[in-house]
């Protein structure tokens, strides 16, 4: 193909003249872009030639599209969106340089060449004085550069015209400078003479730049979009309202909101017009167009002509284009509204958006062809044999006269033929619809389920009269029973439990638009975390989930797209059946075929409203499996009480759980429960013992899987998104503030400690306390197999031996065979300790125990961990008591003018407030600890989203009061001590401080709470951020709570304070360790405080405030950190589930009860100086 420029230039002929380190978005699209338009408009004739500056990564797609690529360019022109497409032409050839070295290394004596272009990102412009000459190319990009001008000085005998213009990008002030000094050091390192040294100098031109561009990247699946995101109008998230006036079937703007479009439109319209040739050999045929989704509603012409209309917006719309098409070139243009009457039936729990948003495509097939098909399978009693039946749909919607073959083949999961058959049908002119039902026999048949989803393949041919193929399509179907056994579900004759999660569809960039990828990241990472069920909320996903979940091994529980939660009276408006029922058809009838679908669902949260019956009727005709409703409650705390095969609960609390979960009549599904907003997920650990002791409970799905949170679209299109999440309150709208963010993952699907909770707690072995042999340091460990239908036998027991911390010992011991249900005692040895020796020394030892698997799978690697837990073996010895301190004699008290005491003993010295009873000042050997005097004092204060709906009377912040005492005395070891007291209306607070001379303070702090209803029973204190490193022995390496520590173990681990910042969407408190025994804060050369706890704590360490948290609105609106803030807590009250429920707060038991609450723990110097 020849590659001609707009002015008609064969861009191959280009002569050379800019070597680009770097094929990044930027540079091709800012300087490559700048230059094409130069050699178009000016008489600049110059080609790029881009060079690969790392190892890795591949040219290959450029030299596939012959280095031509197309900038697209997108922004406001008079506050309207502009966009402006270029295809690039200026770039002639892609080299690696260390693949293609002599290629590259000869452009660099071309003679035309006169520019170099970096971008190497900020890191690649540094010295690095280990880079080799030798190297081809050498390692760094200084290196490469250095070398290159050296051998282009010597190929042209180092004339001044041959020197070259170097233009860095790089993101560092001052990069000219900063690469002309690092090539000079290294010509000077690498020796190479004084006249290359003076050529730099003299023939080139190392220049300065500033970036004045953003380049977002490809912009994928355009047609699939959200407008919304892309600038035009809002999202809006609403949760029990509707953004438009409730008046049903009208759409106008809802009074207060968007009153004459203000705010948001009253009913914005997109038009999508796109022309295309029709295909060679189509005509005659029948061409389809397909719509996975649009929201809401949809008007479609072809050729001027009106094709049709559709309505449900996240149901499949196909329409029949055969008659409307022509040869050649076609016009079609789709007319979609924002909002219908539909969207009564849509006011779901999310972000209301518009568009053509999922895939959209034509096929095309014979005129009389399979327009349906529908694969059922019986089993055996003994589960062992199957019989599948293929019912095929024949569409002769022309009323052709036809003969037809067709042909079915059954494969087994490795691609083995095990069935097949062949039927040939006449059609009459007359006969519009004809069914063909086959029957295949299958022994021996391998058995689908979550945890092993053996798929079998069934293939289907259409041939014409004559025999030949015409059309041809495959089905992935597993083989499973599933049934309701008086108040249990059974997959294939076992019971299950549900362990599941919602989902949504959102995407912080494109939001409701889901890529393949993030889809196909959901499902592992729901797989890996020990989740096997999914509940599609509140309307069916993408159907390439479900081929996801057939083929991964996720339960599904299938919902229908059917939600009017603001006004219930529609759900008993027999006008609107005809709606209700359209929605559960189209459900049922695109995924009947998916074995991962084990419940249907009718929808959410529309009441007891009698069109549920009919919908109830109408997927029972379609399908057997079981239907899930929650709505019907009937005057009962639970739903699913007609229109419903099962029961269903939202968001019980534990009291509501010990008195329904059991001795139900049908089985009581969770369809919502641990309200997963912000920090949360408390108490998950008790409603799964409740639930797995439950005759009755299958189970439930926590609400929800990711934070529906996404970037202002306004900052999509100018670049400046990075990093600035949005909630729902940054909208405009009848919204919930912060309430669509409940995830498990955040928007990008980072995990979470809540996440690492849920693992633990849906894991599929119990390990019960070890039994330990003193004499020969083996323990006895016994497993529980929770599995349904998988052996131990398939898992390894990783184990690790710690002591005071730190792993000594770690090996891994195989498991036997185990049946679902069965247990096993499997011998450890206590690798690196000796328990009996432990035990004298008053060493803490503890046993870690992982479940790991031997085999890869389709979701993990060989060895990824399923299961895990920890033992304490021996306990950790108190503090040893300090030895008399000699140097007490030279202490002394001395009470300043200004109401302050100060004690000086040794290397230790404090200073105390004396009209606060605050410490202000402790400094080791002259190290301060306090920052700006804010010393320990007793704090309550704390902010989670899950203490919205608390006990009544539960208040933060301190509430200390003015009547405070401060006195001084003696140590039995003879050292100085200074006792305070404060009163307050939430606790009296008394601290006793001990100052040892050698450089210790012993701290003993006692609060007398005046209420069970604290949040915390601690103090905290401010330090100099310059000791942001943190090193503890406590519950790691993730956050934890009383509440929530399933997931968590005990060891040393090391973080930084921002590190232990948790980035919900809204900033709240975060970062608290249990059981902590020693924490190090650290400046950046190892230097610090040592906090040893006689005992354990719990600690925090962040770089703000609680009340700061809880006063901002987004994590990057926090300023910059002037602090560290450490809490050190004797008892921090649980998390509860109380942000959704009704008494869904934190477990009696996880409370801060009424009582001394008393934490010891010594301060000394950590590391030298």
């Amino acid at each position: 193909m020849d590659r001609l420029h707009a002015n008609g230039q064969d861009t191959r002929k280009l002569p050379v003249k800019v070597l680009q380190f770097g094929e990044g978005n930027f540079l091709r699209a800012f300087v490559d872009y700048m230059i094409d338009i130069a050699n178009e408009k000016t008489d600049f004739n110059g080609g790029i030639v881009l060079v690969k500056p790392i190892s890795f990564g591949s040219l290959e797609s450029f030299h596939e599209q012959d280095c031509r690529y197309t900038v697209m360019l997108r922004g406001l022109v008079d506050g309207k969106p502009t966009e402006q497409t270029r295809l690039i032409t200026s770039v002639t050839d892609a080299v690696d340089a260390y693949g293609e070295y002599e290629k590259y290394a000869a452009y660099a004596k071309e003679e035309s060449l006169r520019f170099i272009v970096s971008n190497t990102t900020e890191a690649g412009i540094v010295l690095d004085e280990n880079d080799k000459f030798e190297l081809c190319p050498p390692a760094s990009y200084p290196g490469k550069l250095c070398k290159l001008l050296f051998e282009r000085a010597e190929a042209f005998d180092y004339a001044s015209d041959k020197g070259l213009v170097i233009l860095p990008v790089e993101l560092i002030d001052d990069n000219g400078i900063e690469l002309k000094r690092c090539v000079k050091a290294l010509a000077k390192l690498w020796q190479l003479g004084e006249r290359f040294e003076n050529w730099l100098d003299e023939a080139c031109v190392f220049t300065s730049t500033l970036v004045d561009r953003i380049v977002t990247g490809y912009p994928r699946d355009e047609v699939e979009a959200i407008w919304e995101m892309q600038g035009y109008d809002r999202p809006i998230y609403a949760n029990v309202e509707y953004p438009h006036d409730n008046d049903p079937p009208y759409i106008r703007a809802r009074p207060g909101f968007n009153d004459g479009g203000e705010n948001y439109g009253i009913n914005p319209v997109g038009s999508y017009v796109r022309e295309f040739d029709l295909p060679e050999g189509w005509d005659g045929r029948r061409t389809i167009i397909h719509f996975d989704g649009i929201y809401s509603a949809a008007d479609v012409w072809v050729n001027g002509q009106y094709a049709g209309y559709s309505q449900g917006s996240n149901n499949v719309a196909e329409f029949d284009l055969t008659g409307f098409l022509k040869k050649g070139r076609n016009r079609l243009a789709v007319q979609v509204f924002r909002w219908c009457d539909g969207s009564y039936l849509e006011c779901q729990d999310m972000f209301r958006m518009s568009g053509i948003f999922r895939d959209v495509y034509l096929y095309n097939v014979p005129a009389v062809s399979v327009r349906d098909h529908v694969l059922t399978s019986t089993l055996s009693e003994d589960f062992k044999d199957a019989e599948l039946k293929v019912k095929l749909h024949l569409d002769n919607r022309a009323g052709e006269a036809v003969r037809k073959n067709l042909k079915v083949a059954v494969y087994d999961p490795d691609g083995n033929p095990v069935a097949s058959g062949s039927e040939t049908v006449d059609i009459a002119a007359d006969e519009r619809e004809r069914v063909v039902d086959m029957t295949f026999r299958i022994g021996d048949v391998a058995l689908w389920c979550a945890e092993s989803p053996e798929l079998y393949t069934v293939r289907v041919i259409q041939q014409d009269g004559g025999g030949t193929d015409e059309m041809a399509f495959s089905t992935k179907h597993g083989f499973r029973d599933i049934r309701i056994a008086g108040s249990v579900i059974l997959v294939n004759g076992k019971r299950v439990f549900f362990k599941g999660v919602n989902r949504h569809d959102t995407d912080p960039l494109t939001g409701r638009t889901v890529s393949v990828e993030s889809m196909l990241k959901d499902v592992i990472l729901m797989k890996r975390n020990n989740i096997n069920t999914i509940r599609t909320s509140h309307y069916p996903n993408h159907w390439k989930m479900y081929a996801m979940f057939d083929h991964f091994g996720l339960y599904c529980v299938d919902e229908a797209d059917l939600e009017d939660h603001a006004n219930l009276d529609i759900s008993d408006m027999e006008s609107w059946i005809p709606a209700f029922v359209d929605r559960v058809n189209r459900l049922v009838t695109r995924d009947r075929n998916h074995p991962c679908v084990v419940m249907w669902s009718l929808g959410n949260e529309c009441g007891n409203g009698s069109n549920f019956g009919p919908c109830y009727d109408e997927v029972k005709r379609l399908d057997s499996r079981p239907v899930h409703y929650e709505g019907t409650r009937l005057g009962k705390t639970y739903g699913g009480n007609a229109a419903s095969d099962v029961y269903s609960k939202m968001y019980p609390n534990m009291e509501w759980m010990a008195g329904h979960a059991d001795g139900k009549d049908k089985p009581v599904f969770l369809c919502e429960y641990a309200h997963a907003m912000g920090n949360a997920v408390g108490n998950l650990k008790e409603y799964w013992e409740a639930i797995e002791e439950s005759d009755c409970t299958i189970g439930g799905c926590i609400w929800d899987w990711v934070d529906q949170a996404i970037y202002e679209p306004a900052e999509i299109m100018a670049g400046t998104w990075h990093g600035r999440i949005r909630t729902g309150y940054d909208f405009p709208g009848p919204h919930q503030g912060n309430f669509c963010s409940n995830g498990l993952v955040l928007p990008d699907r980072s995990e979470s400690p809540k996440l690492k909770e849920v693992k633990a707690v849906y894991q599929y072995v119990d390990f019960y306390a070890p039994d330990v042999d003193a004499d020969s340091g083996k323990v006895s460990v016994s497993l529980k197999n929770k599995y349904h239908f998988t052996s131990l036998d398939r898992f390894v027991l990783g184990y690790e031996t710690v002591r005071d911390g730190y792993v000594v010992g770690e090996g891994c011991v195989d498991l036997p065979h185990v049946q679902p249900g069965g247990s096993v005692t499997v011998e450890v040895p206590l690798k690196g300790a000796d328990p009996a020796k432990a035990a004298r020394k008053g060493q803490e030892v503890s046993l870690r125990l992982f479940l790991l698997r031997k085999d890869a799978s389709v979701y993990a690697d060989s060895g990824h961990e399923e299961a895990r837990a920890g033992f304490l073996i021996t306990e950790r010895k108190a503090l040893p008591v300090l030895r008399r301190d000699r140097r007490a004699s030279g202490a002394g008290f001395i009470y300043g003018e200004d109401s302050t005491l100060s004690v000086v003993n040794g290397k230790v010295s404090m200073i105390f407030d004396l009209a606060t009873a605050r410490a202000v000042s402790l400094a080791l050997d002259g190290r301060e600890m306090f920052l700006n005097g804010e010393g320990f004092i007793f704090d309550n204060y704390r902010f989670i989203e899950n203490d919205r709906n608390d006990r009544p009377g539960a208040v933060p912040g301190n509430g200390l009061g003015k009547r405070v005492s401060v006195k001084v005395d003696k140590d039995p070891s003879g050292a100085p001590s200074v006792t305070t007291f404060r009163e307050g209306s939430i606790a009296d607070q008394e601290i006793r401080y001990v100052l040892h001379g050698s450089g210790t303070v012993e701290v003993s702090v006692v609060l007398r709470p005046h209420s069970g209803n604290l949040y915390r029973a601690g103090v905290s204190c401010s330090l100099d951020p310059v000791y942001s490193n943190v090193a503890y022995y406590a519950y790691g390496p993730d956050d934890n709570y009383p509440d929530r520590g399933s997931g968590s173990m005990l060891g040393r681990y090391r973080q930084t304070v921002g590190q232990m910042l948790y980035p919900y969407i809204k900033p709240q408190s975060c970062g608290n360790r249990e059981g902590m025994r020693e924490l190090e804060l650290l400046d950046d050369r190892g230097s610090g405080f040592l906090i040893e706890v006689d005992g354990s704590c719990s600690f925090s360490a962040l770089p703000y405030s609680d009340e700061e948290l809880m006063r901002a609105a987004h994590q990057w609106e926090l300023p910059d950190s002037e602090r560290i803030v450490l809490h050190l807590d004797a008892m921090q009250k649980g998390l509860g589930n109380g942000s959704c429920g009704y008494r869904t707060f934190t477990l009696d038991e996880y409370c801060v009860p009424q009582k001394d609450a008393v934490i010891r723990f010594r301060i000394s110097e950590a590391g030298g100086r």
